[in-house]
């Protein structure tokens, strides 16, 4: 079986809007040694539709995994499992990248070969507001790593496969702030991140329009706090809904 350099992997839960775009960035990639894994939490909308569509007509392996757990950590650590890559990538459903990211990412493994990874990421809009927080967010997330106490978004994180394997991946119990528990335990288990500031990563304001910008930026503050003062995130502080569903959908499948 070949062995690809990256795995993509992708959760999703009614992505029908976001992940085509996503899965088209994928097939203008200069770099083509990869295949993408998307798991899919049983969408209630035409998302699984889609990506068997585009099964068809990418040239690159692109497998659908279903998973009856609506959970981002265990669809990300499920697609994991069934990686074959050096490298896995997990992407978020929304987010984009430009068709040098895979190049310019395996540039920079190959001559610093981190245990995991993560890229700048922002904001896709040209709202002046969101771009500054975005990158306000960024330096707060190099300070960390500078501490010693990594902070990076699971929206886009990079580890070699036997690493992730060796610290367990994510932790399907942590509610909030999975991807900062994870590389929090992966650098303590001795293992070395970093975060690369090119290529960029965009992600979707999506949430900020549709929940409001200080609602989301005080979840993300309140939930960072808590990771700093008191650990790992058991119990839910707030709803916090996965993809592309509505209230009502998030409703449904509690």
């Amino acid at each position: 079986m070949k062995r690809n350099f990256f795995s993509i992997v992708i959760p999703t839960l009614n992505e029908e809007q976001y992940v085509p775009k996503l899965l088209t960035a994928l097939s203008q990639q200069l770099f083509t040694d990869f295949e993408v894994i998307v798991v899919d939490g049983y969408s209630a909308d035409n998302t699984v539709a889609v990506i068997r569509e585009y099964q068809k007509k990418v040239g690159y392996p692109l497998k659908l995994i279903m998973n009856k757990a609506q959970n981002v950590g265990l669809q990300r650590n499920r697609g994991a499992e069934a990686a074959a890559g050096a490298y896995l990538v997990f992407f978020d459903a929304d987010i984009r990248v430009e068709k040098t990211y895979l190049t310019q990412l395996f540039a920079l493994l190959t001559s610093h070969p981190f245990d995991f990874a993560s890229t700048w990421f922002v904001i896709d809009t040209k709202n002046l507001l969101d771009l500054v927080s975005s990158f306000v967010a960024n330096i707060v997330f190099y300070v960390y790593g500078l501490l010693g106490k990594p902070f990076m978004t699971g929206q886009n994180l990079i580890f070699k496969r036997e690493v992730f394997k060796a610290v367990g991946g994510f932790d399907p119990t942590v509610v909030h702030a999975e991807d900062i528990e994870l590389v929090q335990r992966a650098k303590a288990r001795g293992f070395s991140g970093k975060i690369f500031y090119s290529p960029v990563h965009y992600f979707s304001p999506r949430r900020l329009e549709r929940e409001g910008r200080f609602s989301v930026w005080w979840k993300y503050i309140r939930s960072n706090l808590y990771v700093i003062f008191r650990g790992p995130i058991r119990v839910p502080l707030f709803l916090y809904e996965m993809g592309g569903q509505t209230k009502k959908d998030n409703e449904s499948i509690k």
